[in-house]
């Protein structure tokens, strides 16, 4: 019996000797095959492509860094002037920023109205784009020769709406109308060219643009404005086709994609 015994317990240590090799040798050989065959990390499914390829330059075309962006209001423009922030920033670009509020805004823009400005051509800025009412000799002193200058429209009629709600605070004919329905009933009622802020109430975008606000409307005065518009800017984005223009802009100004990527500000 005790020889029995002695015979069982050799066949169990030779057993586990046996499975220990087995173990040992395929460990060994896990090692030596995840060496030979490099492994692939798994991707996300909803991993972004590589960072050079998301900013990739356009083509054989260089970057635009000199920049005038007209902010208009109420269009979208606090999106586009961020994403200018955003570009500079990263490349350490000199902003010309206003001295005091807005440019001196509504007053036409003027040089002087520049923090650091030293006469024309002194400092070498590369993008301006606050709010200002637009005066292309005086921005021409400030910005070189060679900017890209661009701006942004919006429908009409949704920016009437949207300046209505904004400016009804501080804009005397929309304070003086019960609503936006009564105001646009009889605007002539609530409306005088004479009062601070009413420039709010009437072609605001024309006004943005440095024209005259209250010119009595004619078809030659609509093609005037907008042939002076196209001498003047390089591109016009549309409110209403947002993402369709920072397309278009991206390829202007040839910036990589990801100086485009934005979140909407400012809107209501």
């Amino acid at each position: 019996m005790r020889w029995l015994g002695c015979y069982r317990l050799g066949l169990l240590w030779k057993a586990l000797l046996v499975f220990l090799a087995i173990a040992f040798a395929g460990q060994l050989l896990g090692v030596i095959f995840s060496k030979s065959v490099p492994s692939e990390r798994p991707h996300p499914m909803f991993s972004l492509p590589p960072a050079e390829a998301q900013g990739a330059s356009l083509g054989s075309c260089r970057p635009h860094t000199h920049v005038m962006f007209l902010k208009t209001h109420k269009t979208a423009s606090s999106t586009v002037l961020n994403m200018l922030y955003r570009f500079g920033d990263e490349r350490g670009l000199r902003f010309a920023l206003p001295l005091g509020y807005q440019f001196g805004y509504p007053l036409p823009f003027n040089a002087h109205r520049v923090k650091g400005y030293r006469g024309p051509h002194v400092v070498d800025f590369s993008i301006m784009g606050n709010h200002m009412r637009f005066n292309k000799p005086e921005v021409e002193k400030v910005m070189p020769p060679d900017t890209f200058y661009f701006s942004i429209l919006r429908d009409p009629v949704a920016l009437a709406e949207s300046s209505y709600a904004y400016y009804k605070a501080v804009a005397p004919a929309f304070k003086r109308a019960k609503g936006l329905a009564d105001f646009a009933a009889d605007p002539w009622r609530h409306y005088d060219p004479r009062l601070r802020n009413n420039h709010y109430a009437r072609n605001l975008l024309w006004f943005d643009f440095g024209l005259d606000h209250n010119a009595n409307f004619s078809e030659a005065l609509a093609q005037r404005g907008e042939a002076a518009v196209r001498r003047a800017f390089r591109l016009i984005l549309l409110a209403e086709h947002f993402d369709q223009s920072m397309v278009l802009l991206r390829h202007a100004l040839c910036w990589p994609l990801d100086a485009v990527v934005s979140f909407s500000l400012n809107a209501r």
